[in-house]
């Protein structure tokens, strides 16, 4: 398995690390991989959310000037 070194690690980040993983009765080590795998879980679906809003902002259908609001038109035809 790799090794990570962390340097200048605030003390009282440390001390949060410390306390969780003894809450969860895990090493610190243990404790930062288990921290490390929530955040980067999801990195790659949120990436292709990203790709899709990106694809419809790109594709939006935008109504000419002068062209009736569509909230309008609803409007209009739920007060006949």
């Amino acid at each position: 398995m790799a090794g990570l070194e962390v340097r200048d690690m605030p003390e009282s980040l440390l001390a949060r690390i410390r306390r969780l993983a003894e809450a969860e009765k895990r090493t610190v080590q243990e404790e930062v991989v288990v921290l490390l795998e929530r955040a980067t879980a999801g990195i790659d679906q949120r990436r292709g959310v990203r790709a899709v809003l990106d694809d419809m902002r790109a594709h939006r259908i935008v109504p000419r000037p002068g062209f009736p609001d569509s909230v309008h038109l609803v409007r209009e035809d739920r007060d006949r």
